[in-house]
């Protein structure tokens, strides 16, 4: 990982920057250390971040500046082509799109994906016709089920971690799209980080309990101070309704606490991830990008 003085630079810029993609937070960075190490470097005076692993780099977001240069920019591309040999990996990230009119002259712009915002009243309240299927899921579990909602201690660890690998079987065997499998077989290592890691992390995790068994969990961290990302949920579908009590319960907290938006991140893409979170109506859309230098 980088040093600390590096992470001490980086997290005073993401504190300058007033983004509404999930990845614009240390904690987000630091979950994925098994799979790249980082490397942080300024170009033309502008802070950016590479990730690298055994195929080569790409820069992990745009150089963190609210002005970003066409010198930064070539500089960037230029470092990323020298260490890639050529490679077809060289490309910038997570690029919002009050960014994108930085990249309008020598780069192609590409859609990613899009993050999903949910105003927090929304899904504490499942207010209204259109909630109507998830109080009625929410209801049927609190009526069932002696259960307890309680933070996250690593002593829980092992617990959540068996409870993930249930859920992965589970997703495995309906779901064949080799994208899902192998992000089913990723996300196994970062929760683990998680949980390892939990008191190094910047984050909140929340629990369910029944019969003193995990039957969900869920984590996340502030993007903004107005918004927060859920960055996993993870719950015993054989109990129903524990996924919708979880993330409800954890929104009414959130809600609390003064967060207005809930950034749930996006669907990878797929149908069925795509399908749950349009499930609960967002707000809105925000559209990430990835950047490539035109030859």
């Amino acid at each position: 990982m980088l040093s600390l003085k590096e992470q001490q630079e980086v997290t005073r810029c993401l504190r300058h920057q007033s983004r509404m993609l999930s990845v614009y937070s240390y904690s987000a960075l630091r979950l994925w250390q098994d799979f790249f190490s980082f490397d942080f470097r300024g170009f033309d005076g502008q802070p950016c971040l590479f990730a690298h692993s055994p195929i080569g780099v790409f820069q992990f977001w745009p150089p963190l500046s609210d002005r970003i240069t066409p010198s930064a920019l070539s500089s960037c591309f230029d470092y990323m082509e020298t260490v890639n040999g050529g490679a077809g990996i060289t490309r910038i990230e997570h690029v919002a799109l009050s960014q994108v009119r930085w990249f309008q002259t020598d780069y192609n712009v590409r859609l990613k994906g899009c993050e999903y915002l949910y105003r927090s009243k929304d899904i504490a309240g499942l207010k209204g016709n259109r909630y109507k299927r998830q109080r009625a899921a929410y209801n049927q579990f609190v009526k069932a089920y002696d259960f307890l909602y309680e933070s996250f201690d690593v002593c829980n660890g092992a617990a959540c971690l068996e409870l993930y690998d249930q859920w992965m079987r589970g997703r495995q065997e309906k779901c064949s799209d080799d994208l899902y499998q192998q992000m089913l077989i990723d996300n196994r290592t970062v929760h683990k980080r998680l949980f390892n890691d939990f008191e190094q992390l910047d984050l909140l995790g929340r629990l369910i309990k029944v019969d003193n068994e995990v039957v969900a969990f869920t984590f996340g961290y502030p993007v903004r101070s107005d918004m927060f990302c859920v960055f996993c949920e993870i719950a015993d579908l054989r109990l129903a309704g524990v996924a919708i009590a979880v993330f409800r319960l954890f929104c009414q907290e959130l809600m609390s606490l003064g967060y207005v938006w809930i950034n749930v991140m996006d669907d990878i893409g797929l149908p069925n991830i795509k399908r749950t979170k349009e499930s609960f109506f967002p707000a809105a859309l925000i559209p990430s990008y990835n950047v490539t230098r035109k030859e």
